[in-house]
């Protein structure tokens, strides 16, 4: 991760970190005011169900595109970028302010997985094509610069691009098999467990049963997910029992 948002480190207690603690000691009222106020602002333009209601009703892209700028989304090239560009601002501002980061921090952390899926499965299939033509698969925000993680991946070498240790082995892991075996849902697996596993630890690091509880429920919905994919006839029954979650 980032320097500046270093607060997770293999095998240690997050809520021990120094400059986590220096952190919380800095909340005062003036910055619960501010945060407040923040959020109270944003509240406005909540996409609440009257507008979503009006956006399945828009009678094509050009007035579905009005109607997220008058909701105060950002204009970008496509709609597409305009809700992500939204979801990003709102990630960032609620990471702003938030006292306990670690939480915001597992969200970013779950898009790099995805980033991490779509470039491992790309140099699978030859990686021909440049970062550029990969743009409009990526998630974001993300804790590494999905452009970083592009090069990382493709020169297998993470010096410089901040990638979490936990990350790299799962993405090694998930090459690996993939070689071995020349199934591209491998990847997907060795991923979701590993993030899975850094979810566990860091929320029972935090010391939240609430937290914890989401994450088992999140767990289980991707379990759910699994099993009736099953009974579809799309997903061997050795593969579900390998794609087990931990903390489910």
């Amino acid at each position: 991760m980032k320097a500046d948002t270093a607060v997770f480190h293999p095998g240690g207690n997050p809520l021990e970190d120094p400059a986590f603690g220096a952190r919380r000691e800095r909340v005062t009222g003036i910055d619960y005011a501010h945060a407040s106020g923040r959020i109270r602002a944003l509240e406005t333009m909540l996409m609440d169900t009257a507008r979503t209601l009006r956006l399945t009703e828009a009678r094509d892209t050009v007035e579905f595109s009005r109607m997220l700028a008058e909701a105060g989304y950002p204009s970008a090239e496509t709609n597409g970028r305009s809700l992500n560009a939204g979801y990003t601002r709102a990630c960032t501002v609620a990471r702003e302010v938030s006292v306990e980061k670690e939480y915001i921090d597992l969200f970013y952390l779950e898009n790099d997985v995805i980033n991490a899926k779509v470039f491992v499965k790309h140099k699978a299939l030859g990686g021909e094509d440049p970062y550029e033509h990969l743009e409009t698969r990526i998630a974001a925000p993300s804790s590494v610069p999905p452009e970083r993680l592009f090069e990382a991946i493709r020169d297998d070498d993470p010096d410089g691009a901040h990638v979490p240790a936990w990350l790299w082995t799962a993405i090694r892991a998930a090459w690996s098999e993939y070689l071995s075996t020349g199934e591209g849902t491998r990847v997907d697996i060795r991923l979701n467990q590993a993030y899975a596993a850094e979810v566990v630890r860091v929320s029972g690091a935090l010391g939240n049963p609430w937290f914890r509880e989401l994450a088992a429920v999140r767990a289980g919905l991707e379990y759910l997910g699994m099993v009736l994919r099953t009974r579809r006839g799309g997903f061997p029954l050795p593969l579900l029992r390998d794609s087990l979650l931990p903390g489910g």
